[in-house]
């Protein structure tokens, strides 16, 4: 375990922040957004790592490091979250949780609105859940089954909680987007690109609660959803079920339902 500090700026590792290698109306366009032009300062880990997320308050980071050995130096491969104590000058490593199975990495982050739980995904059909409240470890709970493959489901690539955090909305390959109910561990997934060599990379909620879903991927779509519909479209079947059988139950002659 160790803390990240600070470390002298190598500008020969970055890639140039003021757009040199696009054409100028392209830099005008991006300048106009203040995007920044400086690093302030830099940190150098010991692990390689694709994705991480601060919580709401910024007084902790997280990141997933690089799990599985392809080209690298195996030395920075070591399948591992570190969740980091940001609030002061320095990260403090605060907690190591092992991610399962030799995965090629961590992909996807998102915590709960309480952030009491992380849920991330490993670039397999499988979607993890961990406990951060305690900082020995937590214990992780795949909510995906190898059920899922008969779809030809075999990769996650985003994950986000809803509002309640009580469901997972999930992005995966083959265009398939997902829902998981965490408490009865059920799931569904639906296509929703027209081409099943079209992945779905990016998924997120854009109200506060989580009803309103944006959806991006290889086919060059975003796509907004409203994961209400969904409860709405059930609860008129109920309501018109319900109906249907008073209907069939009343008799038109005394006016009462039988």
């Amino acid at each position: 375990m160790h803390d990240w500090v600070p470390d002298t700026l190598d500008l020969s590792k970055l890639t140039s922040l003021t757009g040199s290698g696009y054409s100028k109306p392209v830099q005008l366009f991006a300048q106009s957004f203040g995007l920044p032009t400086q690093v302030t300062w830099s940190l150098e880990g010991r692990h390689d790592f694709y994705c991480g997320i601060f919580t709401s308050t910024g007084d902790k980071f997280l990141c997933g490091s690089h799990g599985m050995p392809a080209c690298y130096d195996v030395q920075f491969l070591d399948g591992t979250i570190r969740v980091f104590d940001s609030s002061q000058k320095y990260f403090r490593l605060i907690k190591e949780i092992n991610y399962p199975f030799p995965h090629w990495s961590v992909v996807s982050m998102n915590l709960s609105r309480d952030e009491r739980c992380l849920a991330y995904s490993l670039l397999s059909c499988n979607v993890y859940l961990s406990s951060l409240d305690d900082v020995s470890g937590g214990n992780e709970v795949s909510l995906i089954g190898q059920s899922h493959n008969q779809r030809g489901i075999s990769k996650t690539f985003a994950v986000c909680f809803d509002g309640s955090g009580t469901h997972l909305y999930t992005g995966h390959n083959a265009g398939f987007f997902g829902v998981y109910d965490i408490p009865t561990g059920s799931s569904e997934c639906v296509p929703v690109s027209p081409s099943a060599t079209r992945d779905v990379n990016a998924v997120t909620t854009i109200d506060p609660a989580g009803n309103v879903l944006l959806t991006g991927g290889d086919d060059t779509n975003i796509r907004v959803s409203y994961a209400c519909v969904r409860l709405s479209i059930s609860l008129v079947l109920i309501l018109l079920s319900l109906s249907l059988s008073l209907l069939s139950n009343f008799d038109s002659e005394t006016g009462m339902i039988g």
